[in-house]
């Protein structure tokens, strides 16, 4: 199963990084969250599955 992960920064530009499941998608948020935060400026962070549905969702 395909997923990604879309960042939302402050800037309002998103960026989406492509994973191989929704599981690795999913520990690549919590594991990353936190410092993205600090240095990038994210305010969000959603997981899709392969049909583009919203399965996880981190915010601050």
């Amino acid at each position: 199963m395909a997923a990604a992960v879309v960042w939302y920064m402050k800037t309002g530009d998103p960026t989406k990084v492509p994973f191989n499941d929704v599981e690795a998608a999913k520990k690549h948020v919590n594991d990353y969250f936190t410092i993205r935060v600090n240095s990038l400026g994210v305010t969000a962070a959603e997981v899709l599955d392969d049909n583009s549905q919203v399965v996880f969702v981190k915010t601050i």
